[in-house]
């Protein structure tokens, strides 16, 4: 019986929106106004161009407009800001860890700079540890310490970063990043303790978060995409720093190969073989013990190996010419015949990045560490 009705009634519905559309169809369009086009067209003529200063100034009001319709959802507790500071200094712990893990692995590779960087994060980590139980236990009284503390935290990214560019060749945007990264975390946990109403420290801040009224973003949830930021930066900051440091002890590793396959060739033939270092940044392999005799090394694109093309930037620091030849039963030698013995043990420094790596030829022996 429902079902019936309900059919008739869509039935009869549809029967009157095709009446209404027949009747739409068969009456005439309405003209505009006589006078519409003229009053548009003055309009128009009484707007004047916006000037390029102009429309930047207004591009940058949006801007501010924007920021400003930013607001976070309402008060947080005293409980919250201590959390956000401890769920801060927590993440830098990790990532300090991780680091330090990560570099034992490859402790010979770490040097200079970026053996720095997983004590600035457990500096970090123990900055904003501190604050987050300063602000737990003292209230409104541990204020005094947070903006001097995030100020800390600011500058010292600045600094890293400023150092890091210099010795670690990592591409300027993810510098810059990191930078604009942390100095937004150091910001908004600010802003977090100055928005923290330190009357209600023992309410239930965090239960309260999902009754929180929807116009704007809670604080948790804008440091939490911050810290998913910062742990993705890591990660990019990562593998672009491993690129450029372990370059160089490839590099290296090459050389020595290059060098022991040069005094396998003499011990096994009747040829001196050797490498002749022409200046910072080229060498190649000589046979018939004449530097002018070249041979290409296995694996190159040509007789002359180029260390400017393989890696921007990385040179040797050991004053050129150098010839290093081996004589028939493997010793080292200091000229391209192969008859004056190393008196000493000889060292080729490569440099890239502010990072040095010396490669040794042992005398008497030729052994290559």
């Amino acid at each position: 019986m429902f079902a019936k009705d309900k059919n008739r009634f869509d039935c009869q519905m549809e029967e009157k929106y095709s009446q209404i559309i027949e009747i739409i169809k068969e009456s005439a369009p309405l003209p505009p106004p006589a006078d519409f086009t003229r009053k548009v067209m003055a309009r128009l003529a009484g707007v004047e161009p916006v000037a390029a200063g102009s429309s930047i100034r207004l591009f940058l009001t949006g801007l501010q407009d924007d920021f400003k319709s930013l607001r976070f959802a309402r008060k947080i507790s005293g409980a919250e800001c201590s959390f956000y500071f401890f769920l801060t200094g927590v993440f830098y712990l990790v990532l300090g860890a991780v680091l330090m893990a990560g570099f034992v692995d490859a402790a010979a590779a770490m040097t200079g700079w970026l053996k720095f960087q997983p004590w600035i994060a457990l500096l970090n980590s123990l900055l904003f540890l501190a604050l987050g139980f300063s602000l737990g236990r003292e209230g409104a009284q541990a204020l005094r310490a947070v903006k001097p503390g995030i100020l800390f935290f600011i500058v010292l990214t600045l600094i890293n970063g400023v150092f890091t560019q210099i010795f670690l060749n990592i591409p300027l945007a993810i510098t810059l990043g990191l930078i604009v990264t942390n100095a937004m975390m150091g910001l908004l946990l600010l802003l977090a303790a100055q928005k923290t109403d330190w009357s209600a420290r023992s309410g239930n801040g965090l239960e309260k978060t999902a009754h929180a009224h929807m116009g704007g973003f809670t604080m948790l949830e804008v440091i939490a995409v911050v810290l998913i930021i910062g742990i993705i930066g890591a990660i990019v900051v990562s593998r672009a720093t491993s690129t450029s440091t372990f370059s160089l002890k490839s590099q290296a590793d090459v050389i020595r190969t290059h060098l022991r396959y040069a005094q396998t060739r003499s011990m096994n033939t009747s040829s001196v073989y050797g490498l002749i270092f022409g200046n910072a940044t080229t060498y190649s392999l000589f046979y018939d013990g004449d530097t002018a005799k070249k041979w290409t090394l296995v694996g190159e694109d040509g007789q002359e190996v180029n260390l400017a093309s393989k890696t921007p930037g990385m040179t040797i620091l050991t004053e050129t010419p150098i010839t290093v030849a081996f004589d028939s039963i493997g010793r080292p030698c200091t000229d391209q015949a192969g008859t004056t013995l190393q008196s000493v043990n000889r060292t080729i420094t490569l440099s890239f990045a502010g990072e040095t790596e010396t490669i040794t030829i042992t005398k008497n022996t030729g052994f290559i560490p």
